[in-house]
């Protein structure tokens, strides 16, 4: 299988903004993109939910109004408190 680090950046430089499925992660407004992009979408979706789940800062679908609360997670990556958090409110309602 493929790395998932260059879909990662084709989705934030396409500010793409992803949802949960039943199944995973799925894209929000499916119209609007490429064929190819929502193919490797839905072909990852379980490890972008998980991403999603534990705040990956490049899936953060409001980075501007978000990056106050990017906390760095070690190993040069990032993660969003802000999202864990809505995300964790989420589970428990």
């Amino acid at each position: 299988m493929k790395d998932i680090e260059p879909l990662l950046a084709e989705l934030r430089a396409g500010r793409v903004v992803l949802c949960y499925t039943r199944d995973g992660a799925g894209l929000a407004w499916p119209a609007r993109i490429a064929p190819d992009l929502r193919r490797q979408v839905r072909n990852r979706r379980r490890g972008l939910a998980q991403r999603m789940r534990s705040g990956d800062w490049r899936l953060c679908p409001a980075p501007d109004l978000h990056r106050p609360g990017w906390k760095y997670a070690g190993q040069g990556a990032y993660c969003c408190e802000i999202c864990r958090r809505i995300d964790a409110s989420r589970q428990e309602a």
